[in-house]
């Protein structure tokens, strides 16, 4: 879900790619009172509705997880980045400590809504192989789940996949 857009900065205008219908039409009007628009539509069709090079900054907060096609996603995103955009990803990291401790009843886990896991190096691979830079902002502890990065499309790039 792309939310309402009441929680991000008031100088951001916030577009929106959300699956669900209902959700779509409860998000609009808080979209499109700071200039936005939300799209219905899967992720990989609700990109082709922007231009390349239209956002600065794309947000991938706990969704990528429950992507089918991370990698299109991905490489759509990094056309549709300008220059020196930057995604935030943060999806549940399958090489944590915990998730080594807890097995199988670790709080990642999340059947049948999880279709991907992904540890730093894999997350890496691919992003570096779409032309991404990556830039991890936390690091392994007994208390985080999470991989919280950011790939950023470099100033001078041209799309590898």
């Amino acid at each position: 879900g792309c939310g309402d857009g009441n929680r991000l900065p008031e100088t951001v205008t916030p577009f929106g790619i959300e699956i669900s219908a209902g959700l779509a039409e409860r998000a609009r009007p808080g979209y499109e009172a700071k200039g936005g628009a939300v799209v219905c539509a899967p992720a990989v069709e609700g990109l082709d509705k922007f231009q390349d090079n239209f956002f600065s900054a794309i947000l991938m907060r706990s969704y990528l997880e429950h992507e089918e096609q991370p990698r299109a996603v991905l490489e759509k995103s990094f056309r549709r980045l300008r220059p020196g955009g930057v995604i935030y990803v943060r999806v549940p990291d399958y090489g944590s400590i915990n998730r080594q401790v807890r097995g199988i009843k670790w709080c990642g886990f999340r059947f049948p809504d999880h279709v991907n896991y992904f540890t730093n190096r894999s997350l890496c691979a691919l992003a570096r192989n779409i032309g991404f830079e990556y830039h991890r902002k936390n690091w392994h502890s007994m208390f985080d789940d999470n991989l919280i990065v950011e790939l950023i499309k470099p100033r001078s790039a041209e799309h590898k996949a």
